[in-house]
């Protein structure tokens, strides 16, 4: 009897403690989670300028992104949607800027949509650019 009474008692203590761990787990990632995910510090990113251009069978758009905002933006993904003569979505293309972007600084960026000589990007008319966070 006294055995069970141990078994019982570790077996209580050890999911107490599994619960316990999972919990701390759970907050710190979610945390963690929330800084670096945080959709706000995208929305304070603008795009200054953006020029479109053909390079061997791609098209590549050049551009300057700033941040505007009172935090450092991470992982920072610059779309770019093409549409036909009638503003039909035909194709997209993004890149990930590296490193953080600091509150009042701006950065350079390209999007290349892919492509090459005996295969050229799809034909289109007009283009967007914008931001959003991964």
């Amino acid at each position: 009897m006294r055995v069970i009474k141990k078994i019982v008692s570790g077996f209580l203590y050890g999911i107490g403690f599994g619960v316990s761990a999972g919990l701390i787990f759970f907050f710190i990632s979610e945390k963690m989670s929330e800084s670096v995910w945080n959709e706000e510090i995208y929305e304070k990113l603008i795009i200054e300028n953006h020029t479109k251009s053909s390079r061997e069978g791609n098209v590549v758009v050049l551009g300057t992104v700033l941040n505007n905002g009172k935090e450092s933006a991470r992982f920072i993904q610059i779309k770019v949607d093409l549409f036909d003569e009638s503003g039909a979505f035909v194709e997209q293309c993004s890149e990930t800027l590296s490193g953080s972007l600091k509150p009042g600084k701006s950065r350079n960026f390209k999007v290349s949509c892919g492509g090459c000589k005996s295969s050229p990007v799809v034909e289109h008319k007009s283009y967007e650019v914008y931001i959003v966070g991964m």
